[in-house]
């Protein structure tokens, strides 16, 4: 048999249907650690599984959560006096006994220890400079001493 023959037989034996006349290689339907093997569908869905236990404890809250403050200090466009009320988003907000809108927002100068007017929580950010006070330029703080009418009311 000459080196043309044995060439021609290996390939009629490669484009045989059965298997077991393939000399050269074995071809598998689906490489063994493919997507559709049984051991990386189970890895896919224990990673699935375990990402889910993460977000879900991750996202729980116990409900203990505080609601944050319900009382703010407030300047009193008409009376020029500092006083504690309900928490609002509307400015200027309801005064509690005149019924006005006269109240607008205050936060404290720790150098001048006391409340100063401030523009609505909407207009904080417009600017690059933190609110000033207005007498000694410093920065006001949102937190302060409550002024004496709230302390003496036991609100």
């Amino acid at each position: 048999m000459t080196s043309a023959d044995s060439k021609a037989a290996d390939v009629n034996a490669m484009k045989s249907p059965h298997p077991a006349s393939r000399s050269r290689r074995c071809v598998r339907p689906f490489p063994a650690r493919g997507l559709n093997s049984n051991r990386s569908l189970r890895l896919l869905s224990l990673r699935l599984l375990s990402l889910g236990v993460i977000a879900l404890t991750l996202g729980c809250d116990s409900g203990t959560a505080d609601p944050g403050p319900t009382r703010a200090v407030y300047f009193d466009m008409a009376t020029k006096r500092v006083l504690v009320a309900d928490l609002t988003s509307q400015y200027p907000a309801v005064h509690p006994e005149s019924g006005q809108a006269t109240l607008m927002p205050a936060m404290y100068c720790e150098v001048c220890q006391e409340w100063r007017q401030v523009p609505p929580p909407d207009q904080w950010n417009r600017g690059p400079m933190p609110l000033l006070c207005p007498k000694d330029k410093t920065p006001l703080v949102p937190t302060g001493p409550l002024p004496e009418e709230a302390v003496s009311d036991g609100n």
